[in-house]
Formats: structure tokens, sequence, C-alpha cells
């Protein structure tokens, strides 16, 4: 497809909202090797607010709107798991972490 000169391109910005948290997770083994295809599921409560599945490299994202206090985060891959509890993140931020799962179905 060629494009011609006389193409208007139009470009929108929409801020996005104070009240959303971004997490980025990065999970690994009990030897440190990165973990593809787990899953992540994130708790405000009792209640599910997002759900994330590690890529290639072990890393997966989730934007939580809208944050409202603490988060449990509770990580699953076959035969191992992990519990992050009372994860502090306030709205409008963006935060990394690292979780090791263990194959003792361990809380971390």
């Amino acid at each position: 497809m060629k494009r011609s000169d006389s193409e208007d391109w139009a470009f929108s910005f929409q801020p996005l909202p104070r009240e959303r948290a971004q997490l980025a997770v990065e999970v690994r083994d009990p030897e440190g090797k990165k973990v593809a295809g787990a899953v992540v599921y994130f708790y405000s409560g009792r209640k599910l607010v997002g759900r994330a599945t590690t890529d290639e490299s072990g890393n997966a994202s989730v934007c939580i709107f809208p944050m409202a206090g603490a988060l449990d985060l509770h990580l699953t891959s076959p035969g191992m798991e992990a519990w992050v509890s009372d994860l502090a993140v306030p709205p409008g931020e963006r935060r990394s972490l690292t979780v090791a799962r263990h194959s003792d179905r361990g809380r971390v």
C-alpha cells in the first residue's frame, strides 16, 4: 500500500486516571531462573482485581483501576506457588517487584 502525501494524521492523548496503579512482576524459581507461563493473581481484599501471565522472560504487568489499599498477589505455576501479602501501591504509582516461587507451597 502506497501512502499519498495528502493523508492526514491525527494523534490523540488521553491522560491515565490518578486512581490507577501499574505493577510489573518478575517471577523466578528457587534457583533464580526466570519462569515463563506463571500466572499471577492480584486481589484487593477477597476480590480479584487483576490477572497476568509471565512471558518467556518471566515478566508480567498489570494495570489496576481503581487502586485502593493494599494488594495480595498469588503466583501459581505447575507444582509451585507463592503469596505476597499487603503490597502497598499508592494510586498513580508504578511498582516493580521480583517474586521467587517456592516448591514447598510456602508463602513469600
